[in-house]
């Protein structure tokens, strides 16, 4: 099975986001990821495992040994090249470390996920993605005309995510110290 292990946006912030992400594509006709995962912050990438369960015990000890850390930060607008546009995150040190470490851990005991990642952890919840550049240009026009985000995200539960029939579901949340 396919998983990864997100932080799940919720509430006022989770409803900006996919309505946000929604009216992009049906402006530019852009993909709808809101169809297939809800709003997410990416902890840990995807992953192959059947095993799941030693994942989960590993997620859920280094969370009860941990008192849930500052807050994310939705802050603005940003992008990775010409393909993907999305809310930058901002993260203070310690939720930081516990990303990192969480990271390391799964590295450790899920074969998909092992050895260094391809690129260091970048906190931010996707828009828009697999666009043109003529079409992310467009898109990078539109979001310099709306109003920037600022919710605070309490960092207290990781949501591990389960692929089902194309779709991302959320499957089980660990708390933080319980």
């Amino acid at each position: 099975m396919r998983y990864f292990i997100g932080y799940l946006i919720e509430g006022a912030a989770g409803a900006w986001h996919r309505e946000l992400a929604r009216r992009l594509s049906e402006l530019f006709g852009t993909r709808k990821p809101y169809e297939k995962v809800p709003p997410h912050i990416t902890l840990v990438p995807p992953f192959d495992t059947d095993d799941i369960e030693r994942v989960e015990v590993v997620v859920g000890e280094l969370l009860r040994q941990r008192k849930s850390p500052d807050a994310f930060r939705m802050t603005g607008f940003d992008r990775f090249g010409e393909r993907v546009a999305f809310v930058d995150i901002r993260v203070e040190e310690a939720a930081y470390r516990v990303v990192e470490d969480l990271r390391t851990r799964i590295r450790g005991v899920v074969a998909s996920a092992s050895g260094e990642p391809a690129y260091p952890w970048r906190p931010h919840a996707t828009l828009a993605d697999q666009m043109t550049p003529e079409v992310m240009a467009s898109v990078w026009e539109y979001l310099q005309h709306v109003q920037k985000p600022s919710f605070s995200l309490p960092f207290t539960v990781v949501t591990l995510f389960r692929k089902t029939d194309g779709v991302w579901v959320p499957e089980k949340s660990f708390p933080f110290g319980a």
